[in-house]
């Protein structure tokens, strides 16, 4: 098709108000827009994600346009347990709904680890286990018998 304009589009889930990166696929002088600066702002490609929406990022280069429907959900997390208590050696599961991914942490990795939401006690006393998603945090007291 040369010489002939076309458009393609791309749909893309953001959750949270992380920046990311777009790039056009094929080179030359690119020009950057967004159909709503409340939502998104783009600038050689860099998107700066400002609230929660639907916005459109447009990339044209070469009498080409290529779209990005950027879907931008507010995170969102919950945990079945905010409480947990453990005998040395064991291990529970904590259920997390999310509509991201879940990255857990031990704030004492000597008293309870934690891998994917299950939480194993290692040695007697109290730490927190903490569940984000995109700036949401949710802790859980652990203690360790």
């Amino acid at each position: 098709m040369t010489g002939k304009a076309y458009t393609t589009s791309t749909k893309k889930t953001v959750i949270g108000k992380k920046n990311i990166t777009l790039k056009a696929p094929e080179k030359g002088q690119v020009k950057w827009q967004t159909s709503n600066k409340k939502v998104a702002t783009v600038s050689k490609g860099k998107v700066k994600i400002k609230g929660y929406g639907t916005v459109k990022i447009e990339a044209k280069v070469n009498g080409h346009t290529y779209t990005y429907i950027l879907n931008v959900k507010k995170p969102m997390l919950k945990v079945n347990k905010k409480k947990v208590t453990l005998k040395k050696g064991k291990s529970l599961k904590i259920k997390a709904q999310s509509n991201g991914k879940v990255k857990w942490t031990s704030q004492n990795k000597k008293i309870a680890k934690v891998v994917q939401g299950r939480i194993k006690g290692l040695k007697k006393g109290s730490t927190t286990i903490i569940a984000s998603v995109s700036g949401v945090k949710v802790k859980i007291k652990v203690t360790v018998k």
